[in-house]
């Protein structure tokens, strides 16, 4: 396939992904906390790239998790998720560039 059409191609399935992703997260955090027992025997301290009901990645840092997914699927389709029990797992901290922190 030309690499025009690639380019096409994978910029079609991004706009797919995005279009799924609307309600953000939603689904991914649900399968998460559904599942934590059964993901921290099985990935423990790993950091998973989940997408839907799937578990399509584990990493051993955030930003490999990120660079890795980010080859695969569109911004804003996959959640990147500490794998650890309690409810911790899933408070999170976000910061951008240092300059604005939240607690979410």
């Amino acid at each position: 396939m030309p690499t025009e059409e690639k380019r096409k191609s994978k910029a079609k399935g991004q706009e797919s992904d995005r279009k799924a992703g609307s309600i953000m997260f939603q689904e991914e955090l649900k399968f998460f906390k559904e599942n934590q027992d059964k993901l921290v025997e099985q990935y423990g301290g790993k950091v998973l790239v989940i997408k839907g009901n799937e578990v399509v990645g584990a990493y051993s840092t955030p930003i490999e998790a990120y660079k890795e997914a980010s080859k695969k699927f569109a911004f804003g389709s996959f959640m990147i998720q500490p794998c650890k029990s309690g409810s911790d797992a899933y408070t999170v901290t976000i910061s951008t560039l240092g300059l604005i922190t939240t607690k979410v």
